[in-house]
Parts: C-alpha cells; structure tokens; sequence
C-alpha cells in the first residue's frame, strides 16, 4: 500500500479559525458583543490545541502524525497516492479547535463546530477507504 506524507502547516489552520472566527462574530449580530473574536495574540493558546487536532484526525483517518516536532509544519501520513485531503484535514483540525476553545463557554457553538468537524473527518475516512493502515500518534514530550 502507498503511504502519502501531507505536510500541515499549524500557520495555515490558524488562517482558518481565525476566519471562521471573524465570520462567526460578524454574522452574529445580535450576540456581537458576546460572540469572542479569536486573533494572532491568541496563538500561544491555539498551537497546542491545533497539534492535538492535527493527532487525533490522523487517527480517525487510520494515519500517523509526527507531533514531535516544534515549528510550524506537522507531517501526517495516510494511506493512498495523493495528498488532496491536506485542505480537508486542515479544516478539520481548525474546526476541532473552535470546539474546543468553545467548550464552556458557548456550548451550542461547541456543539456544532464538533458536528462539522466530525463530518469532515468522515469525509477523510471515506477519501481514504480501504487505504489506511490503522493509526498511531508519535507522541510530542516536552
């Protein structure tokens, strides 16, 4: 079986919570000033968040992820001959992370960023059916 390396970059999913963020916020008229506006001074608390749902995608997507590493790329390897999931992961992983920084706070948002990001795993699970192997995290200690 061919084994693809999709290279993450953590840069290129916080691009996407931020603007999912910004659309939440903007969109939410009537709870403007309650709805939180995620930005770049937050990137302290997103990366480990993002590196955790980098891991756990890879594992729904019966791959591997090397979290082992500190700068901005993470390498997750799957199944096939393509990396045209890479875009999908990546929205996955940020929709995750918008779960989890709503967790708490605005359950009902929680609620549904988990419902979008479990569909987008499933549509990476269905990408790569009958192509993985079974998965495993390369744990990151520090």
């Amino acid at each position: 079986m061919t084994m693809t390396t999709i290279s993450l970059s953590i840069r290129a999913i916080e691009r996407q919570i931020f603007a999912l963020s910004a659309l939440r916020s903007y969109y939410n008229k009537e709870k403007r000033a309650q709805v939180p506006l995620l930005t770049t001074d937050r990137r302290d608390a997103l990366e480990p968040l993002i590196r955790a749902a980098i891991g756990e995608t890879a594992l729904k997507a019966g791959g591997t992820a090397n979290l082992s590493g500190e700068g901005d790329i993470v390498d997750v390897t799957v199944g096939g001959d393509d990396a045209s999931v890479r875009s999908i992961i990546e929205q996955g992983c940020a929709l995750r992370v918008l779960q989890m920084a709503n967790i708490g706070y605005d359950s009902n948002a929680a609620a549904d960023y988990g419902k979008e990001a479990e569909a987008v795993i499933e549509s990476v699970q269905a990408a790569l059916a009958g192509r993985s192997t079974g998965g495993r995290i390369v744990p990151n200690f520090w």
